[in-house]
C-alpha cells in the first residue's frame, strides 16, 4: 500500500469556502492554505476553537457531537491559566523542542474533508 492511499483528496471549491469561513471568522487578512492549522497558525484556542467548531458544524453540515478529543487539539481558556498555573500545564500537555505545545493539528485542509464526508 502507498502512503498516499489514505490520503483523502481535498475538494478545491469546499477548501476555497473553508478559507473564507475562517477569514469572516478571524477578522484577518490572512494568507491561508490547506496546510494551515488551526491551534498553532491561527491561535484558535479554549472557548474560541469550541465556538468556531460549532459554526463550522453548522456552517458546513458536519456532526461533531461524538467529538471527545477536544483537548488532544486545543488547550482551555485563558481565564484558567490565569487562575490555575499548573492547570494551564496539565492541559496543555508536553511541549516539544522548541517549546511549542503538541498539540494534534487540525487543518483547514482536514475541515474541507469533513465537509465533504457529510455532503
Amino acid at each position: 500500500m502507498k502512503n498516499n492511499d489514505c490520503v483523502q483528496e481535498i475538494d478545491p471549491v469546499l477548501l476555497d469556502r473553508v478559507i473564507e469561513f475562517v477569514k469572516k471568522r478571524r477578522g484577518k487578512t490572512l494568507e491561508l492554505c490547506a496546510e494551515t492549522r488551526l491551534f498553532h497558525d491561527l491561535g484558535i484556542d479554549g472557548d474560541d476553537a469550541d465556538y468556531f467548531l460549532v459554526e463550522f458544524s453548522d456552517e458546513f453540515n458536519v456532526d461533531l457531537s461524538n467529538n471527545q478529543s477536544f483537548y488532544e487539539h486545543f488547550g482551555p481558556e485563558l481565564t484558567l491559566a490565569i487562575l490555575l498555573p499548573w492547570m494551564w500545564r496539565t492541559w496543555n500537555g508536553p511541549r516539544n523542542k522548541d517549546g511549542q505545545v503538541m498539540k494534534i493539528p487540525i487543518t483547514l485542509g482536514d475541515l474541507a474533508i469533513a465537509a465533504k464526508i457529510e455532503l
